[in-house]
């Protein structure tokens, strides 16, 4: 029994990630970029926060083609 499950985790057979999920949400947090709704109470501030959060976002995940004006509109 205890060969199986060796196996089975050797063959590939475990719980993984998709690399997709809430991890760039805590880094973001973590990095303390994230955006707030409080945040748009000054719309200057909040552009200034946005573009820093974008800025940070393109390197990391590689995105050359973001619209911001678009997405701010």
């Amino acid at each position: 029994m205890d060969e199986e499950r060796r196996l089975k985790k050797a063959e590939g057979d475990m719980i993984g990630t998709t690399k997709q999920g809430i991890g760039p949400t805590y880094a973001s947090k973590a990095l303390r970029i994230g955006l707030r709704a409080g945040d748009l109470a000054d719309w200057t501030l909040f552009k200034e926060k946005y573009n820093t959060f974008i800025d940070r976002f393109e390197y990391q995940f590689h995105i050359t083609d973001f619209d911001r004006e678009e997405e701010l509109d």
